[in-house]
């Protein structure tokens, strides 16, 4: 169990890697499909090797149904979808408000697993969430340094609760992954998960006519650390959410590596960017590694 937790602990500093890359793409103005697109391209040829020499090592494996092929490559279709819906809502409205929102969508697979896989409620568990969702709030809605521009306020909240509902139901898809009948001994789950994310990215960079596909240096660089950030973290989360749900407690995932990746990248701001650590800050963060701290107690019961 400890190991579980370990793992989705390490997939939620690897997430907040992708908060600091995405910083550096809107710093120099860089086109996040064109990097998106690519990395999930890269990812995929990688995952699919790795696959390949996985499976070529074994006698015999079952072929996978359709409806499992489906369900991941929609699963990973509508989280990209969610994630993109997410960054541009930001565009409009109070980034740490609509930032906030969406990442709030973790209450929705917590929910989900729990009543459709009779998963157990325990005041460990709920109150951790609890703490989880309230640190993550207090992070997205404290107050800006500067002044911050909001040209469509209300269209960036629409746009955030429409990504919280796209998210929330992504994020239940892939912990569903885990109780599916066909069982992913392979690691067929990543590779369907990246390879659904590319229509969603191409949909986006032609609605929003994001045109060109111009690569500087730094966004070759950029899409090099991503590819290997989400390699790594795609295969550690199904590795994680199967051991969770060996232990009856898959429902938890989300909100321990979505609330790390929010501290971690709290305190990256601080080192990195020398953001100013308020009270504020220092609170949300603390309130995330308590709820963190009573999912682990719930383990050690």
């Amino acid at each position: 169990m400890i190991s579980a937790i370990l793992l989705t602990l390490t997939v939620g500093i690897l997430w907040s890697l992708v908060g600091l890359f995405y910083k550096m793409i809107a710093q120099y103005r860089l086109s996040v499909f064109n990097i998106s697109c690519v990395t999930n391209l890269v990812s995929l040829a990688v995952m699919s090797f790795l696959l390949c020499r996985e499976v070529s090592g074994l006698p015999e494996i079952p072929v996978p149904p359709v409806w499992f092929l489906l369900f991941l490559l929609f699963a990973g279709f509508i989280n990209c979808a969610g994630s993109l819906m997410l960054q541009r809502s930001m565009v409009y409205g109070r980034s740490g408000v609509t930032w906030a929102i969406g990442q709030s969508s973790l209450v929705v697979p917590f929910v989900a697993i729990t009543l459709i896989f009779s998963e157990a409620w325990s005041p460990f568990r709920l109150t951790g969430t609890v703490f989880v969702l309230g640190g993550m709030a207090t992070l997205g809605l404290r107050k800006e340094s500067g002044s911050e521009t909001a040209p469509r306020p209300q269209y960036g909240i629409a746009l955030a609760l429409i990504a919280f509902a796209v998210l929330g139901a992504a994020q239940s898809m892939m912990s569903a992954s885990s109780y599916l009948p066909y069982a992913d001994s392979v690691g067929m789950r990543p590779v369907l998960l990246a390879a659904g994310g590319i229509p969603a990215i191409l949909s986006g960079k032609w609605l929003l006519h994001d045109r060109g596909w111009a690569f500087s240096r730094r966004a070759l660089l950029i899409v090099l650390l991503l590819s290997l950030e989400n390699v790594a973290a795609l295969y550690l989360q199904f590795r994680a959410l199967d051991r969770l749900k060996a232990c009856g407690m898959n429902s938890i995932f989300f909100p321990i590596a979505v609330g790390t990746s929010i501290a971690v990248y709290s305190i990256w701001a601080v080192v990195l960017f020398r953001e100013k650590l308020d009270r504020r800050t220092a609170g949300g963060i603390l309130l995330i590694l308590a709820g963190i701290a009573l999912y682990c107690l719930e383990t050690s019961r």
